[in-house]
This record gives structure tokens, sequence and C-alpha cells, in this order.
């Protein structure tokens, strides 16, 4: 995933804020609702999914609030996701 952003920032299609959106967002349904589609290792294109999802935070950083409380119950909430397999 390092490497995806890496090729975003080297192609300045990073800067482009709705078309990075666009595609993390599109990759992060993917590994939520079908990710056998990407890999055979689904545990690990879930994370990649994940990773999408902060990436996409971290693009519009400008514009969302931030409050340590909700990111808080995010993190819970996303950990009991991922240790059920849901």
């Amino acid at each position: 995933m390092y490497a995806l952003i890496a090729i975003l920032g080297v192609t300045t299609i990073l800067s482009r804020k709705h078309i990075c959106a666009v595609l993390f967002a599109v990759a992060f349904f993917i590994s939520i609702y079908n990710p056998a589609l990407l890999s055979k290792n689904t545990e690990a294109v879930r994370v990649c999914g994940c990773f999408c999802l902060g990436a996409i935070a971290q693009l519009y950083k400008d514009k969302l609030p931030i409050r340590h409380e909700v990111m808080l119950l995010l993190c819970l909430q996303l950990g009991w996701v991922i240790c059920l397999g849901i």
C-alpha cells in the first residue's frame, strides 16, 4: 500500500483529492464486501481497505473535524470487526 501511495504521489494523482478519494473508496468497499476479488488472502485485503480509509481521512484532514473520543470509538469498533472476522 505504501508503494501505491508513492506511485500516486510521483504521478501527482495524489494532489487530486477527488480522484484519490474515489480510488480509495472503491478499494475500501471491495475489501469489505468481496475481499476475495482482489486476493486469496482476504485478511490482507481487509487491512488494505482500512489503510485506504485512513488515506482518505488524511487527504481531507483540513475538512474533517477530529474528536479524540470519536476516533477511540472507531478504533474499538474496528478492532472488534477484525477480531471477529466480520
